[in-house]
C-alpha cells in the first residue's frame, strides 16, 4: 500500500535530500501516483513532480532533527549565547523577550 500525500505535507525522497513541501496531491496534481513538490536549493526555489513511491512524509520531530543538524557549530553557540544571556541581544530583539 502506498502512502498518501497531501498538499502542505512535508515529504523527501527515500534516498535522503532537502524537506519538500507538497503542492498538490491525486487529482489536483493531474495523476493519483505523482506528488508536485516545492522546496528551496541554497536560494533558489526548485520544483519538481515525483513519483509517489519515492517519497516518505517527514514527522515534525523528524523535520526539527534536520533543521538543527544543518545549523553550523558556529550558530548554534550564537544562538545559545542569546538564550542563556538576553542582554547580549540587539534592542529589538531584547524588547521581544
Amino acid at each position: 500500500m502506498s502512502q498518501l500525500f497531501a498538499k502542505g505535507d512535508i515529504v523527501k525522497l527515500k534516498s535522503g535530500g532537502p524537506p519538500m513541501t507538497v503542492q498538490a496531491e491525486g487529482q489536483d496534481s493531474g495523476s493519483d501516483d505523482k506528488v508536485p513538490c516545492i522546496w528551496f536549493d541554497e536560494n533558489s526555489l526548485r520544483q519538481h513532480v515525483f513519483d509517489k513511491l519515492i517519497l516518505s512524509k517527514i514527522e515534525f520531530s523528524a523535520l526539527h532533527s534536520t533543521i538543527c543538524s544543518s545549523v553550523s557549530p558556529r550558530s548554534n553557540a550564537r544562538m545559545a549565547t542569546f538564550a542563556n544571556s538576553p542582554e547580549t541581544l540587539p534592542s529589538e530583539a531584547r524588547s521581544l523577550t
